[in-house]
């Protein structure tokens, strides 16, 4: 950057005007260089038009495109099969292929039908990274949401020895480039082993067994499965997102600084001692962030963000402010949203409380209750609930307690408690209720505050939230990051019904948290969903157990617990770059030193392979758009 010395206009200087009056220059008395030429009102109305009040750079939108060739989809991937050698299965002749110039296509009408073809170029190699393939299935005779497929690979037309992945189709009638997990999460049958055995043929069915076990109806007499041709390997351009959490009070506001300088690979130094924010981290190496927030939280003092602070990260500064949860329910054992299911509603039934102690107001469950609250940086988050039964414990000052009150729980340890009247209480860890009586225990229990036996609860906190957002002003409601692990099949029940409502666009899951291995952690498809079992994982958050009818790009845990994690984080953005991903992190809050730098590193690498050209970036928004131009959102 030149450096100048200022000093006064001296009267030999010479001040320019053009042939409309306009002053647009100074000539320097003696000087034998060029003037230094201003604006004319016309062209510095232009320039001012591409800043904000405050000099921000003005937010420019470009297409973004994830696929060389969006408008030929038959270039997704080497071709396994389009069922046109030895094909064995129902003929289709109702529907038209999804690739450009057509293709053969394979069905499904009955629990008993297979689809089954030679590999087109005969015997392949099993070792691939993931498989793609176009189906569609029509709106189930049932209701089911989604049908449940097992995709095999045989070493002959009997199957006898196969390896095979799981699959869920949206039952509406569309299709869909589906994916596999990465194999790590593929089974086998007989003498088969991945990698290592070729196979000659392909077979797609719906299994009985996963259709049990998931609690989905097997297709009918009117229901199909339709099938088009079947990939390895498909692939996309890398796309990286910035993501941040929980609406938290440091992604607008500066409060956390780095021990020492950060020299970045991308050529951006940020300065020890500077306070930071996650916003000031972002412009400082060029990047838009993906915002989702807990909605109930916002303008709630104790470190949350205003409606007017995220409307200001939206419209200044480009941001996308997504959603995670209205309620954000929160629990050790990461149910989250589930919470608000039959899990919440049955957490603690009449005769799940085994002691009062009166003196000390604290309560011993018969089991583990998996209660967990925040305060300080992260906010004040508690656990509430509703009390269940009858003769309940008598509070030694104020009014009673009954069916149906709300109070807020505090851990003690695995199965011990205490019982507050506010939020900020059960937070803080003060005000426990204590008793002069304790009431029968065996006569009483709670629920988790809001829950249902059902899904209802679930889709209420979505169009409560949603709702509000919209009220707000902010414009990524349909896009969605589940906080904690709320995957279960209450929870895909009803992303799918929002899904073909049009009030979802995305989603995005986390790496860092489940314990993935590294080969399984990225979508490496044109589509980024995570093709897998139509099942649920209830042990963590994602697994390999997420269908793809949630665009679920992945994302790797900067905050890393205020662990410096720089060579796990610049790894995991070269993978997602190698394998054609669609990446990003997760972040809370600034609480060390440590976590800040974790951010900064992200930005940096992302940076750094964005201007090798290398990969795309953006916010939610933008992946959106990038998926529908390439016909597979």
């Amino acid at each position: 950057m030149a450096f100048y010395i200022p000093r006064n206009i001296s009267p030999a200087d010479q001040i320019l005007f053009d042939a409309s009056g306009n002053a647009v220059g100074i000539q320097a008395a003696g000087s034998s260089s060029q003037p230094v030429l201003g604006m004319t009102p016309a062209k510095a109305a232009a320039v001012d038009s591409l800043v904000s009040g405050d000099e921000v750079p003005g937010i420019v939108s470009r297409a973004v495109r994830l696929h060389d060739n969006p408008l030929a989809p038959a270039s997704r991937g080497t071709l396994i099969t389009d069922w046109s050698s030895s094909y064995s299965g129902s003929t289709n002749t109702a529907d038209t292929s999804p690739i450009v110039g057509g293709s053969a296509l394979a069905q499904i009408t009955n629990a008993s039908i297979t689809a089954s073809s030679a590999a087109n170029a005969g015997s392949q190699s099993s070792g691939m990274r993931q498989c793609g393939f176009w189906a569609l299935s029509t709106v189930r005779v049932s209701g089911a949401a989604a049908a449940a497929c097992y995709v095999e690979f045989g070493t002959d037309a009997t199957f006898a020895n196969n390896c095979v992945f799981a699959a869920s189709v949206p039952n509406d009638g569309r299709w869909h480039f589906l994916t596999s997990p990465a194999q790590v999460a593929w089974g086998t049958g007989g003498t088969f082993t991945i990698g290592t055995t070729n196979f000659t043929h392909v077979r797609i069915r719906e299994s009985a067994s996963l259709c049990a076990n998931t609690g989905r109806a097997a297709l009918v007499s009117g229901d199909r499965i339709v099938l088009g041709p079947v990939y390895r390997n498909p692939s996309a351009r890398a796309f990286g997102m910035v993501r941040v959490d929980d609406g938290v009070l440091d992604q607008y506001v500066p409060r956390q600084t780095l021990a020492t300088d950060f020299v970045g690979k991308s050529g951006i130094t940020l300065t020890a001692g500077v306070a930071h924010s996650a916003l000031s981290v972002c412009q400082a190496f060029g990047l838009k962030a993906t915002a989702y927030i807990l909605t109930r939280h916002v303008n709630q003092p104790g470190g949350f963000l205003t409606a007017t602070q995220l409307r200001d990260l939206q419209d200044t500064y480009g941001w996308c402010i997504g959603f995670q949860s209205h309620a954000n329910p929160l629990s050790s054992n990461n149910i989250s949203l589930r919470l608000l299911g039959n899990i919440g509603f049955t957490i603690c039934p009449v005769g799940g409380i085994s002691s009062v102690n009166t003196g000390t107001g604290v309560i011993t469950a018969s089991s583990n209750h998996n209660i967990t609250t925040t305060t300080g940086v992260a906010g004040e988050q508690g656990y509430p609930v509703t009390l269940i039964g009858t003769d309940f414990p008598v509070p030694a000052s104020g009014a009673a307690l009954a069916a149906g009150d709300t109070v807020w729980l505090r851990n003690v340890a695995a199965t011990t408690f205490t019982m507050h009247r506010t939020e900020s209480d059960s937070c803080n860890n003060t005000n426990i209720i204590t008793f002069s009586s304790a009431g029968t225990a065996a006569n009483w229990g709670y629920r988790y505050r809001g829950s249902a036996a059902d899904s209802s609860a679930i889709a209420a906190d979505f169009a409560t939230g949603q709702a509000l957002m919209q009220g707000w002003g902010l414009n990524g409601w349909r896009h969605y990051a589940p906080n904690q692990g709320a995957f279960g099949l209450e929870t895909e029940s009803v992303l799918l019904s929002m899904r073909a409502a049009g009030t979802l666009r995305t989603g995005s899951g986390t790496y860092g948290s489940t314990g993935i291995t590294k080969a399984d952690y990225t979508p490496r498809v044109v589509h980024a969903g995570i093709g897998c079992g139509p099942g649920t994982n209830t042990a963590g958050q994602f697994g390999t157990s997420i269908s793809p009818w949630l665009t679920v790009p992945s994302n790797i845990d900067t905050h890393a617990g205020g662990v410096h994690a720089e060579a796990a984080i610049r790894a995991y953005v070269d993978d997602c770059v190698t394998r054609g991903a669609i990446c990003g992190n997760y972040h809370h809050h600034f609480s060390s030193q440590a976590s800040l730098r974790n951010f900064v590193v992200y930005c940096d690498h992302l940076r750094l392979r964005i201007d090798q050209g290398l990969m795309e970036t953006g916010t939610a928004d933008d992946l959106y758009a990038a998926l529908v131009a390439a016909r597979v959102a």
